[in-house]
């Protein structure tokens, strides 16, 4: 559900007009097009799109301009989405997701390939997002320390169960989330069987 009405069986389209955005881990952007057609395609869902508007005169709402000058795009408005580096690509893809003003947005793994320097400047943009722009973000990632840097809260998911729900802090000191990372017992909790590294979404 999304602000109470059932999503089950609905079309992507109408999904995202009740609020939803959503990028996957692998950037899709429109390669042979420049960033700013890229934009004004993702923004076509609001904005009638106009071949004769430059990138600087893009309407684009302020999550997502926010993305375009922390990631360095806004100088980049007329270059081809392929010759973007993975970072760019991935900033690019979360400026489009963002150009159709959603309430929540569902990132798998953001920074999946990323530098250490692109990885926090998306940590800068994703804290600006929640504590500026006051969107809900929905984060599924397996790097902790990053998880760590940006949440204000964690599920804990293993084997497809909940194992814990909490701050950062009670979710790195559980015993039962270290037994479940290492797959050896701490102290005297009972460890779960071993499995791969579970999700920690934020």
């Amino acid at each position: 559900r999304i602000a109470g009405t059932p999503i089950k069986g609905m079309v992507p389209h109408r999904i995202v007009g009740l609020g939803l955005g959503r990028k996957f881990q692998a950037a899709s952007v429109f390669e042979t097009m420049s960033v700013a057609d890229c934009l004004r395609i993702a923004r076509s869902g609001r904005d009638k799109p106009s071949v004769l508007r430059s990138g600087a005169a893009l309407n684009l709402p302020a999550a997502a301009r926010s993305v375009v000058e922390a990631s360095g795009l806004d100088t980049r408005f007329d270059e081809d989405a392929r010759n973007l580096s993975h970072g760019l690509k991935q900033a690019l893809e979360l400026a489009m997701v963002l150009a159709l003003e959603p309430d929540l947005v569902l990132l798998d793994e953001p920074t999946a390939g990323l530098t250490r320097s692109e990885r926090n400047v998306f940590a800068t943009i994703l804290t600006r997002l929640v504590e500026q722009d006051r969107l809900c973000v929905l984060i599924v990632e397996h790097d902790l320390d990053f998880v760590r840097q940006i949440s204000s809260r964690i599920v804990v998911l293993h084997q497809g169960k909940l194992v814990l729900d909490g701050t950062v802090d009670e979710v790195v000191n559980s015993p039962v989330v270290a037994e479940i990372y290492s797959g050896h017992q701490v102290a005297d909790h009972p460890a779960p069987a071993p499995t791969d590294t579970p999700e920690a979404r934020a």
